[in-house]
Parts: C-alpha cells; structure tokens; sequence
C-alpha cells in the first residue's frame, strides 16, 4: 500500500530505518515484500478523504434523489400468526398493528427494507453511499473516495537470510570491479572432475580466476560451509568460502579455503586481500 496517511502496525526499527532514509515506510515495505523479506496479506480497504488524504473517515447514507442525509429506515414484516404485514422503523418493541402481538425476530417474515427521505420525500431501497472526513470536515462519496488495501506483513527468516546473501555479494561484486576486475554473479564453474559446480561469485581479470561462496548466519551455516569446502578440492581455480567468524573455530583443520567475517565491511576487507592475488 502506498499511502503515508493509513497507519498500519509497523515494528520500531522499520520506522527508524525509513526515518533515517528518508523514506516512506510503505514503501520500505513493498521494497521488503518484493525481495521476500517479508510477505504481505490482504486485511481490509481504507478509504481516505479525497481533500485531505485523511483515513478518519465516517461512512453516511444519503438519498439519491436529493442527496439528504435525512434518511428513516423502515422494515416490512409479515406476522406469522395472523399474516398481517407491518411497516416498522425497528422489529424489537413493535406490536402487529392487527392482532396486538409484540413482534420479535421469531415470529415474523422479513419482506423488505425501505427508506424515505425527511427531505424530499422519496422512497427507495438502496439509498447512496455517503462519507464524511471527521480531519477535514469534506462530504464526499464513493466516486471521489480514495480506496486503498491495507496488508499485514509478516517476517520470512528465510527471507531474510536471502535478502543478506544477495547485498553481501553486491558487495563483493563491488569490491572486485572497483580494483579494475570482472565480476559475474551465480556462475556455473567446471571442476577437474567434469562436475559442474554453482558459485556465488566469480571474479576474474581475464586470466585467472578466483570464485567465492557466501554464507550468511543461519541454522543451516555448518552445513554450507562444508558443502562448499567440499566443492573447492574440484575446482581448478581458487575457491574461498566466506562464513560468520563464529563457525571458523568449530571447522578445525578444514579452514584452509575459509575467510571468516564479523560484519560487511569485515568481509569487504577480506575480499579485497584475496583478489590482490588477481592485480
């Protein structure tokens, strides 16, 4: 949703990061969703005030001949019991006009609803939408409302460990063509073997090669960066595995091909050692 005027239930920190960039958290939002960080789910519609772009908006009804507010609204009930019809404002604490008998929900038949209008006298069964913006004081209808959807949005951890994969290769990627050296994204390599293996990244300068694998925190850290320690006895070139600093001490002696790093700017620095080996 991309209006700034619906509140919706947004966490403390997202408003910070959209506050400190100067952005609209709706749309740091949609941003999220459209890179799986979050996913979002239909709630309901907003309308807002076409004057004011308000949500404090009241809904009205009014009469489609005049355009009065004044509206009664009245209900035709047959009586079970003695079959009269009755014309009434409410059933609860009406009596058959007949027989006497108080009327209730149990012993009549609903035929209709109609509403008449105090103004001009009119008499109709769908009277017209009408709202009223409580911020600004606007009357307006359903021609001039502004309907938005409003959506909940709900974290996907595994999105998120996704959304960091792709900007620490960004990263990488950066690095690599700042010093002047080619840099391609989810490449396929082929190892000594004929297996063809996936890598995160591949950096070359036209001669040699070097490809990284990067791997962010997760449940399932141990296990990638052993598959990809794995991988790099068949490869040709040099393979380095990127993993949190935190997984380093619980490979022991399989750390030859892995770079640890405590943050992005930790791992740029490791990167860019590395790739000194192609200048």
């Amino acid at each position: 949703m991309g209006d700034p005027d619906v509140r919706r239930h947004v966490s403390p920190p997202l408003l910070r990061v959209a506050v400190r960039y100067k952005v609209q958290d709706s749309e740091l939002l949609e941003e999220l969703a459209r890179m799986g960080v979050v996913e979002r789910e239909y709630q309901e519609q907003a309308i807002l005030c076409p004057k004011c772009r308000s949500h404090m908006v009241a809904p009205k009804l009014k009469c489609p001949q005049c355009g009065s507010e004044r509206l009664i609204k009245t209900i035709a009930v047959s009586h079970v019991k003695c079959g009269t019809v009755n014309v009434v404002e409410k059933i609860e604490g009406s009596a058959c006009k007949k027989c006497g008998e108080p009327l209730s929900k149990d012993n009549v038949v609903l035929l209709g609803i109609m509403y008449n209008c105090s103004e001009c006298g009119a008499r109709f069964e769908v009277p017209h939408p009408l709202f009223k913006c409580r911020a600004c004081g606007a009357l307006f209808d359903h021609r001039d409302a502004i309907v938005l959807p409003v959506y909940a949005y709900k974290v996907r951890k595994d999105g998120i460990q996704q959304a960091l994969k792709s900007l620490m290769m960004m990263e990488v990627k950066s690095v690599a063509e700042k010093m002047g050296l080619t840099a391609k994204l989810s490449q396929a390599v082929q190892g000594r073997t004929g297996f063809t293996h996936r890598v995160d990244i591949l950096v070359t300068d036209g001669k040699k090669n070097i490809s990284f694998d990067i791997v962010p925190e997760s449940p399932e850290s141990m296990s990638e960066v052993l598959a990809s320690v794995a991988k790099a006895q068949d490869m040709r070139d040099d393979h380095v595995v990127l993993a949190p600093s935190g997984l380093i001490s619980r490979l022991a002696s399989q750390t030859s091909n892995v770079e640890g790093y405590t943050s992005i700017e930790d791992l740029k620095t490791k990167v860019a050692k590395k790739l000194e080996k192609l200048k």
